[in-house]
């Protein structure tokens, strides 16, 4: 079995043809490569649209996990978790994420891309902000680019759908 996730800018808007090739891509990932775990976080909305494709699979693929990881879970409550589960099948609150300040967000991407084999980025690569430096304009790393260069560290498996290119 595999596991695998979905990254991406928070600016993401999808509509119908977007699901159409995220679910045909969701299948052929359940299909080609075993996944049947799928890790996320809710702060992007590419990842939140996926999260929601992949709970309609569910009900064709009854044995599909979709396991949230809480970058702020020192922050919730018995209510919210119970809430939380209507939705998530597991959640994971890793105590690596106490103390981590503002960058929470890259340590939760790095723990995310640490648990999956495959994962499905929404990154342009041309992104960035830029800031004047004396010399010349200095690109500042986005949390996308910086959880795309982590994975291509690690040697995982990446999909990056930006371009419209589905393609495993």
């Amino acid at each position: 079995m595999a596991s695998c996730s979905f990254i991406g800018h928070r600016d993401f808007v999808g509509d119908d043809v977007w699901k159409e090739k995220i679910k045909r891509l969701i299948v052929e990932l359940i299909k080609e490569f075993d996944v049947n775990s799928f890790y996320v976080e809710a702060k992007s909305n590419f990842t939140y649209f996926c999260s929601k494709i992949i709970k309609e699979l569910k009900e064709i693929y009854s044995s599909l996990k979709l396991i949230y990881v809480w970058g702020e879970w020192m922050y919730s409550n018995e209510s919210v978790d119970k809430s939380m589960l209507k939705f998530y099948d597991e959640i994971l609150k890793p105590k690596c994420f106490i103390g981590a300040g503002k960058k929470i967000y890259v340590k939760r991407n790095y723990y995310i891309i640490d648990m999956c084999d495959i994962i499905v980025f929404y990154y342009d690569e041309n992104r960035g902000e830029k800031v004047l430096t004396k010399n010349s304009p200095l690109k500042i790393k986005s949390g996308t680019w910086i959880a795309y260069d982590y994975a291509k560290t690690k040697g995982k498996k990446i999909i990056n759908v930006w371009n419209g290119d589905f393609n495993i």
